[in-house]
């Protein structure tokens, strides 16, 4: 495609050139300061002068071009400066300064060029691209721009591009590769961390829930789990309310175990935050058993993550489903979806169902009196 070529040359430049800025700022203003931004300044119109057809066909970066024309008046009043007195001194200061403060300016202005570009571009890849290959590349970039952190100018672009639209349509539907439909994924919940408030919301009224519970993926499923450790109880009850947490218990028995596990991990969040209405109707689908029947299994599959009672997150090497039984029940124990008497009563719920399959007697005394160190 011509066109993301010649995007992909105009964004290649502005990056340059925002390091090229960037490069300013890093002159300390100060009288002892020995280090001279000519140098910097000097390579960056360099750079702007061997691009010079970019900006100049560009009506758009005018006020990059009112930038550097900036920076060379200031190059020209540093070359004037002369001697060590103090008026000069002062002067050279001042003179820095302001090349400091036009070189965080520029940046400003530069990153605000590329977002733009940057959207056109995965807009125009995502939609009329047949490269599965270059999607993904795509997708990839957004994520990365998305993991620097909030910016309300980018979320207008991000809207008004409808990108969020599109990247639905591609998890949600059924051509797709795998690793496309996981690195879309993975853009849904980077959407969410850039802006909770906005993209959940989306995500909630959408249909993304039931197509990465469908498409049950490792990557898909983790995702899931990290959509509800953002949404809590409002997901949940949606989940609750679609039937959809029977196919998550479901996934326990998948082939692949990182997908078991993620699911694992799903429940253990929705255990932490379900109303009695929720664990009921876990306790219902017979989770309780078929955690036994993993915990039995004992596959050691890597990592796994718990929560435990200050409700930070902490990872330990252990057994994938090791204590699974247990881990559920201190879920629900230190959880905020319960009163203390629900508590309890799930408690003794949990150590009947494992008493009738007459197993794990540890198991029985961790659930009752709590695991020993």
């Amino acid at each position: 495609m011509a066109s993301t070529a010649k995007t992909h040359n105009v964004i290649s430049f502005l990056q340059a050139l925002k390091k090229a800025s960037k490069d300013l700022q890093n002159n300390p203003i100060s009288i002892r300061s020995r280090k001279d931004p000519k140098v910097a300044i000097e390579a960056l119109l360099e750079l702007a002068t061997n691009a010079d057809t970019i900006l100049s066909s560009n009506p758009n970066l005018s006020d990059i071009t009112q930038s550097l024309t900036n920076l060379k008046e200031l190059l020209e009043d540093l070359e004037r400066i002369q001697g060590y007195g103090l008026h000069s001194l002062v002067s050279y200061v001042i003179t820095k300064k302001k090349i400091s403060k036009t070189g965080y300016e520029m940046e400003a202005k530069l990153q605000s060029h590329i977002d733009r570009e940057s959207a056109v571009d995965l807009v125009q890849i995502l939609t009329k691209s047949k490269d599965e290959n270059e999607k993904v590349e795509a997708l990839a970039r957004f994520d990365n721009r998305l993991a620097q952190g909030f910016d309300w100018d980018y979320q207008e672009l991000i809207l008004r591009g409808k990108i969020f639209t599109i990247i639905e349509s591609i998890l949600c539907g059924s051509t797709c590769s795998d690793r496309l439909n996981d690195q879309a994924a993975r853009a849904v919940i980077s959407l969410v961390k850039f802006n909770r408030v906005v993209f959940l919301g989306m995500v909630l009224m959408g249909s993304i829930i039931q197509s990465l519970i469908s498409t049950a993926s490792s990557i898909n499923v983790r995702v899931l789990y990290s959509l509800i450790r953002c949404a809590k109880t409002h997901l949940i009850e949606e989940l609750q309310y679609n039937r959809e947490i029977s196919r998550i218990i479901n996934l326990l028995n998948s082939e692949d175990p990182s997908v078991a596990e993620a699911a694992l991990l799903c429940l253990f969040e929705i255990a932490f935050y379900g109303s009695k209405e929720v664990i009921e109707a876990m306790v219902g689908e017979e989770l309780v058993q078929k955690l036994m029947e993993l915990q039995r299994r004992k596959q050691r599959t890597g990592f796994c993550k718990s929560r435990v009672e200050n409700q930070e997150e902490v990872m330990t090497e252990e057994f994938a489903f090791e204590d699974c039984v247990w881990r559920f029940a201190v879920q629900i124990q230190v959880g905020e979806g319960l009163q203390k008497k629900e508590k309890h009563a799930f408690k003794l719920t949990i150590l009947e169902i494992v008493r009738r399959a007459s197993v794990f007697e540890d198991c029985q005394i961790d659930i009752l009196w709590g695991s020993s160190p």
